[in-house]
C-alpha cells in the first residue's frame, strides 16, 4: 500500500465517518449511537475501497464490506439500545449512494485523476448527509426515498447504462400516474401539493411517499386496532343524565358542536365536572404530586416525552410507592419520543417496581409509516377522581428546572367530577388498542369506569384525536370556535403550520370584527418550523388578527379561548402533525368557573412578556429567512 492509497483510504474513512454522523441527526440518534455507527460506516466503506485498490472484483468488495457491516451491527444490536439497531441499519443504506458515486468519479477520472475525484466523491456525500442532518431533522421519511433514488439512478447509470434513458422514462410515466392518483384523493390540498411536487421532481421518492402514507400495513392495522375498541367500548360512552334538559337553555353553538363531537368524536358531555386551571408547568407540579400520593385504587399515565429529573424522579418515586402499596399504576410512553431520554432497557425498571409499562409504537429495524403516528397526549388519571392533561410532559424543562429555549411557559389542567370518566375510557382504550388486546371483558372496565360528581356551574367535554379518524376532531373544534365566536378568539401554540381551510377560518373571524391574537414563541426549538410559522405573518397581519411572540423563550402551551364562555386546553398543536398524523387529547370548558382564569393569563403574557408583531417587524427578517419560509411553507405537510 503506497502513500497515496494510504492517503486516500484515511480521507473514506473520516468522509464516510463523518457523513454517517450528520446522517444520525437525521434520527436525533443519542451520541453513543453515532459514534458506534459512525465507526461501523467507515469501516464498511474503507474495506470496499482496499479492496478494490487490491484489485477484488466489485462484488467481492461489496460482500465483503456488508459482511463486515451486518457483524459490527449485530454487536451494537445486543450491547447497545435497540434505537442503535436502526440507525446502523439506515447509515449503511446512507452510504451505498457515496458507493456508487465513487464508482462513477473512478470511471469519468480514468488514471491519475481517479483517486482525487473518489476522495471528492466521499467529501461530497459527507457534505451532504450533514447538510441533511442539521437542516432538515424531520424530513426522515423524505431523505430515505430521496437517497434510494440516488442509488437506483446510479446504481443505473453505472451497471445498466444502456437502460438509463429507458429507466428515466419508465419513471417519468409512473410518476405522472401517480401524480395524477395524488391530486384525485382525500388529502388536503397541501398535502396533495407537497406528494406532487416531490413526484414530478423526483418520481421514485414521490411513489415511495404515496405508497408508504396509503398502503402501510402496520400502521393500517394500528388504526383499525384503535378505531375496534373505542367501537367496543361505545357503551361506557354516557352523557349525564341532566344534559339534554340543560342543553334547551344553552346557546345553539354549543349543542352543535357537543353534538358533532359525540357523533364523529366518540365523547361525551359532562356536567357535575369542574376544572382548575395552572398557567405554567411549574403550578402543575405541586398538585399533581399530592393526587398521586392520595391514590388509593390505581393510577393511569400516558405522555409523549419522560426524561429522568426533578419532575420525573418526584413522580417516580410516588408511583413505587403506591404500586408496593397494591395500587394498580399503568404508563403508557412514546418510543421515538422517549429513545434519546431514557436509558437502555428502562421499561424494566419500571416493571421490577410494579409498575405496569406500554411503549407505544417501538421502534424495530424495519422502517414503517407507523412511526409517523406518535402518541402525542399527556394524560394523568387517579382513581377515576381526578384527572390532568394539557401540554406538560414529564420533564425538567416543562416546570423550569433546565432551560433549554428561554423561559419555558406550558399550562395543564386538573379536572374532577364526572368528566375524569372520560379520560379512564380514553386512557383504557389505548392500553388496549396498543397491545393488540381486543378483548372487552365488562368487570374489567367496569373496575375503573366510576363517577364521582362534584358541584360545578359549567360543562366539560374530554376529547382524543388521531390519524384513526376519517375526519381531524380538533381541527374541527377549533374551526367551530372561530365561526362561533363574536367578540374574540385568543389563540397559543408552539407551532404555525396552517392549511388553507384553518388560515381561512382564522382571517375571517378577524375580518369579521372578532378580536383575534395568536401568542407564538419568541425563541423556537426547532428552526424550520418557525421560519414557516414566520411566512403566515403577512397575511393574517393584513386580516386583522393580532400576532404576539412570547419574549422571554418557549411557549409550548395549546389554548384556545372565545368570549368568556368557551376555552381548551390539551396537546394538540396548531400543524399538521398534531392535527393529522398524532394521537392527540384536549379538554373543551364550556362556562366553566376556570375560564376567567385562562383569560387572566393570557391578559398577564399580553401585556408584560410579548412583542407585537407588525408588518416592519416582519421585514426586517432577512430576505433569504421569509424566502425560505415561503418555500419550506410547501412542504409544510411533511413537517
Amino acid at each position: 500500500m503506497d502513500l497515496t492509497m494510504l492517503w486516500d483510504l484515511t480521507w473514506i474513512f473520516l468522509g464516510s465517518a463523518v457523513g454517517t454522523w450528520g446522517f444520525g441527526l437525521l434520527l436525533h440518534a443519542p451520541c453513543r449511537s453515532r459514534i458506534a455507527a459512525a465507526a461501523l460506516g467507515g469501516l464498511g466503506y474503507a474495506l470496499y475501497y482496499l479492496l478494490i485498490q487490491l484489485g477484488a472484483t466489485e462484488a467481492v468488495s461489496i460482500f465483503a464490506a456488508a459482511c463486515l457491516s451486518s457483524f459490527l451491527a449485530h454487536t451494537c444490536a445486543r450491547r447497545m439500545r435497540m434505537i442503535a439497531t436502526i440507525f446502523v441499519t439506515l447509515s449503511i443504506v446512507s452510504l451505498v449512494p457515496g458507493l456508487g458515486l465513487y464508482r462513477c468519479m473512478a470511471l469519468i477520472g480514468e488514471g491519475k485523476n481517479a483517486l482525487g475525484l473518489q476522495t471528492g466523491a466521499a467529501a461530497m456525500i459527507s457534505f451532504i448527509m450533514i447538510a441533511l442532518g442539521l437542516a432538515v431533522g424531520s424530513f426522515l421519511l423524505t431523505a430515505l426515498c430521496l437517497v434510494l433514488q440516488v442509488l437506483v439512478i446510479l446504481f443505473m447509470s453505472i451497471v445498466l447504462n444502456q437502460y438509463s434513458k429507458l429507466f428515466l422514462e419508465a419513471s417519468t410515466l409512473i410518476g405522472t400516474i401517480f401524480i395524477l392518483l395524488i391530486v384525485t384523493g382525500d388529502d388536503t390540498q397541501e398535502s396533495k401539493l407537497a406528494s406532487a411536487l416531490i413526484t414530478a421532481l423526483f418520481p421514485l421518492a414521490g411513489i415511495l411517499i404515496y405508497m408508504e402514507y396509503n398502503y402501510d400495513y402496520s400502521a393500517e392495522q394500528s388504526k383499525k386496532a384503535v378505531n375496534g375498541m373505542i367501537a367496543k367500548t361505545a357503551k361506557y360512552l354516557v352523557s349525564d343524565e341532566e344534559i339534554d334538559k340543560r342543553m334547551q337553555s344553552e346557546h345553539s353553538d354549543i349543542v352543535r358542536l357537543s353534538r358533532y363531537m359525540e357523533q364523529k368524536g366518540s365523547c361525551a358531555l359532562y356536567c357535575h365536572s369542574h376544572m382548575e386551571y395552572y398557567s405554567l408547568g411549574d403550578y402543575v407540579f405541586e398538585p399533581l404530586l399530592e393526587d398521586l400520593k392520595a391514590a388509593k385504587e390505581f393510577i393511569f399515565l400516558e405522555f409523549f416525552l419522560i426524561e429522568e429529573g426533578k419532575f420525573w424522579d418526584s413522580v417516580l418515586e410516588v408511583l413505587k410507592e403506591k404500586a408496593a402499596e397494591g395500587v394498580e399504576v399503568r404508563l403508557i410512553y412514546d418510543d421515538l419520543g422517549c429513545v434519546p431520554l431514557l436509558p437502555r432497557n428502562y421499561y424494566k425498571k419500571l416493571e421490577k417496581a410494579g409498575i405496569k409499562v406500554h411503549i407505544f409504537s417501538r421502534l424495530t429495524p424495519v422502517f414503517t409509516m407507523q412511526y409517523n403516528n406518535r402518541d402525542h397526549r399527556k394524560i394523568v388519571v387517579i382513581d377515576g377522581r381526578v384527572a390532568y392533561t394539557g401540554g406538560f410532559n414529564l420533564c425538567d424543562e416543562y416546570i423550569n428546572q433546565c432551560e433549554k429555549f428561554g423561559h419555558w411557559k406550558d399550562n395543564g389542567v386538573r379536572v374532577t367530577g364526572n368528566a375524569v370518566r372520560q379520560f379512564t375510557l380514553m386512557f383504557l382504550q389505548m392500553w388496549n388498542a396498543a397491545r393488540f388486546n381486543m378483548g372487552v371483558e365488562n368487570e374489567y372496565f367496569d373496575r375503573f369506569m366510576k363517577q364521582y360528581p362534584v358541584e360545578s356551574d359549567g360543562m366539560i367535554i374530554p376529547y382524543g384525536d388521531g390519524p384513526h379518524r376519517k375526519e381531524p376532531l380538533a381541527k374541527y373544534v377549533y374551526k367551530d370556535i372561530l365561526n362561533a365566536a363574536t367578540n374574540y378568539v385568543w389563540i397559543s401554540s408552539p407551532y404555525l403550520i396552517l392549511d388553507d381551510s384553518m388560515e381561512t377560518a382564522i382571517k375571517h373571524a378577524a375580518q369579521s370584527g372578532v378580536d383575534v391574537r395568536i401568542l407564538l414563541p419568541h425563541i423556537p426549538d426547532k428552526v424550520i418550523p418557525y421560519m414557516i410559522a414566520r411566512s403566515h405573518y403577512p397575511a393574517l397581519l393584513k386580516a386583522g388578527v393580532k400576532v404576539y411572540e412570547y419574549e422571554p423563550g418557549f411557549v409550548h402551551a395549546k389554548t384556545w379561548i372565545s368570549d368568556d364562555r368557551i376555552a381548551t386546553v390539551g396537546s394538540v398543536n396548531l400543524d399538521y402533525r398534531s392535527l393529522f398524523l398524532h394521537y392527540e387529547i384536549g379538554c373543551l370548558f364550556y362556562k366553566c368557573e376556570g375560564i376567567r382564569d385562562i383569560k387572566k393569563d393570557f391578559e398577564k403574557t399580553f401585556a408584560t412578556s410579548t412583542i407585537r408583531v407588525d408588518m416592519q417587524y416582519y421585514k426586517k427578517l432577512p430576505v433569504l429567512y421569509r424566502a425560505a419560509g415561503r418555500i419550506l411553507r410547501v412542504f409544510g405537510p411533511m413537517m
